[in-house]
């Protein structure tokens, strides 16, 4: 029985488009997801897309950053138990202990942040600690960091001069 619960599939955003770019994965083979999470960015010719995961489990990425892949290619899978990464054996859970918890794969000190949020906070040189708790930084979020700034402070974020 196969304890993969969801395949992550390289999806067709643009009639247009045959193949995408992985630009990047927020998470490392192995790292435990939750349905929901954004775990990778691809770009098509139009646009940058993100992908949340279909599932909770641990991810098994199958094609590196960088990579052109085909639309409706398998990019990675999402297993319900933890899994080696050197063979197809599972890892018993009691073998690794509070490891597979995934409070344990994200703490303040690794905030994920994407590739579009990132350039927004260092256009703004924004300090990323207000984010507060959020594990994972998006472009929304910066936006909605600016725009509440911006009307708290009656004044308007210009890009630095250099």
């Amino acid at each position: 029985m196969s304890d993969i619960t969801s395949e992550i599939i390289v999806p067709k955003e643009n009639a247009n488009d045959d193949y995408v770019r992985i630009i990047n994965w927020f998470f490392k083979q192995g790292d435990y997801v939750k349905k929901g999470d954004l775990i990778l960015e691809i770009e098509t010719s139009k646009a940058n897309v993100e992908i949340a995961a279909e599932s909770d489990g641990y991810i098994d990425i199958l094609h590196s950053k960088g990579e052109d892949l085909p639309t409706s290619e398998i990019i990675g899978r999402i297993h319900a138990e933890k899994f080696s990464e050197s063979s197809d054996e599972k890892i018993d859970a009691k073998e690794v202990g509070n490891l597979d918890k995934p409070e344990n794969f994200i703490s303040d000190e690794e905030k994920k942040i994407s590739n579009k949020a990132k350039l927004l906070i260092d256009e703004f040189n924004i300090d990323q600690s207000v984010f507060g708790d959020k594990d994972f930084v998006r472009e929304i979020d910066v936006l909605n960091y600016l725009n509440k700034a911006d009307k708290k402070d009656k004044t308007t974020f210009e890009k630095p001069k250099k």
